[in-house]
């Protein structure tokens, strides 16, 4: 649906992303390099969202990376490579994803941040026991193109990229 000449998808994102940029200014920065305010920066969505990650044995993935490689112990941290996948820019320095945590044996959290970086003390999926849980995620991307991916209890994990930041 469109409003304004703009995707509600599109246009939602990019208020999303004022309101991160305009918090993180008011407690200041930890990065040497600035968040862009939607009038220097614009999400690119991918015409359908892509797999990147599928733990799940007998599933695939758009490249076969990251694909059926086993349900994540608890306390596990995994490296995806982000950039230059799927149709994401080598270059990408935010990129828009779906994370869900499937059939999670406790309750638990996932943990997306910029690879290279401390884990923040924050989660961006919640989820109980035996109960499937997505969340949308934008997450910063580490200088060398991945995300980290923290996961406190078993899981098995599944991850779309939808799009990505790009500055003008």
């Amino acid at each position: 649906m469109r409003f304004g000449g703009v995707p509600r998808p599109r246009r939602a994102i990019t208020a999303l992303i004022g309101v991160l940029a305009a918090a993180t200014a008011s407690l200041g920065t930890l990065s040497a390099s600035p968040i862009r305010t939607p009038a220097e920066s614009d999400v690119e969505l991918l015409a359908a969202p892509q797999r990147v990650v599928d733990t799940r044995p007998g599933f695939a993935t758009v490249d076969d990376l990251y694909a059926g490689i086993g349900r994540r112990a608890a306390g596990s941290t995994l490296e995806v490579q982000v950039a230059g996948r799927a149709g994401i820019p080598a270059n990408a320095t935010v990129v828009v994803l779906n994370v869900t945590a499937v059939a999670p044996v406790e309750r638990g959290y996932v943990t997306v941040h910029p690879s290279g970086t401390d884990r923040p003390n924050a989660s961006n999926v919640n989820y109980s026991s035996g109960r499937n849980t997505a969340n949308e995620v934008i997450a910063r991307v580490g200088v060398d193109g991945s995300v980290s991916v923290y996961t406190s209890a078993a899981i098995h994990l599944v991850i779309d990229i939808a799009g990505h930041l790009s500055t003008n």
